[in-house]
């Protein structure tokens, strides 16, 4: 059964391009990654200091992150109850495999501490303090329909209010991508679209 649930805010980064609600906001300048994160950072002047220790799954996360949830003035309450559901295919190989290379020398806390997903759930609630459910799911592919699945169950079924929901991918400096909405359940929302999986579709594949 379709809900109410309505979209505030889409954003997808990709090697190509940010797009913003299907709309491109930014062009890559044919950078790899870690220059056109950065780009991205200083050009809606980010400033978060331990942005810059994060690895690169976790720096990709939360800059979609940060601009998926930027124009939206959350309430203490809104924070305590938003929920996090993201999905990604390689989990955090490329940090894995960095920090395997150090055990022959010195390993490397610093890499080591970003060797799980979830751990860029934490980055995330941390910076926007939210304290709602969260989940990360190992998929083989981007699935508007499961993230709907997920996100819609969230919603019916607990306290969430609203919920952040979407892929983020990092295999290496040129395949990469990022696509989160931020979901509320309140319909009442001006000028938003409604949370269908053929909606997220036409937002992150536009």
């Amino acid at each position: 059964m379709e809900t109410n649930y309505s979209i505030i805010n889409s954003i997808s980064i990709t090697p190509q391009s940010l797009r913003c609600n299907g709309k491109e906001i930014f062009a890559n300048q044919g950078l790899g990654f870690r220059d056109y994160i950065r780009d991205i950072y200083k050009h809606y002047a980010i400033n978060y200091q331990k942005f810059f220790k994060m690895d690169d799954l976790c720096k990709l996360g939360f800059i979609a992150a940060e601009l998926a949830c930027k124009d939206f003035e959350f309430t203490t309450s809104q924070k305590e109850n938003t929920a996090l559901i993201l999905c990604n295919c390689n989990a955090t190989l490329d940090t894995d495999s960095k920090f395997v290379e150090t055990l022959d020398s010195l390993p490397s806390p610093a890499l080591f501490v970003y060797t799980l997903p979830n751990i860029m759930m934490g980055e995330i609630s941390i910076r926007h303090g939210f304290k709602g459910e969260n989940c990360f799911f190992a998929e083989a592919q981007f699935d508007t329909q499961f993230v709907y699945n997920h996100a819609k169950l969230i919603l019916d079924s607990t306290a969430t209010e609203l919920c952040l929901c979407g892929w983020v991918d990092f295999s290496n400096e040129i395949e990469f991508s990022a696509h989160l909405t931020l979901v509320s359940k309140f319909a009442s929302i001006n000028n938003c679209i409604k949370f269908t999986p053929n909606n997220l579709s036409e937002l992150f594949y536009k």
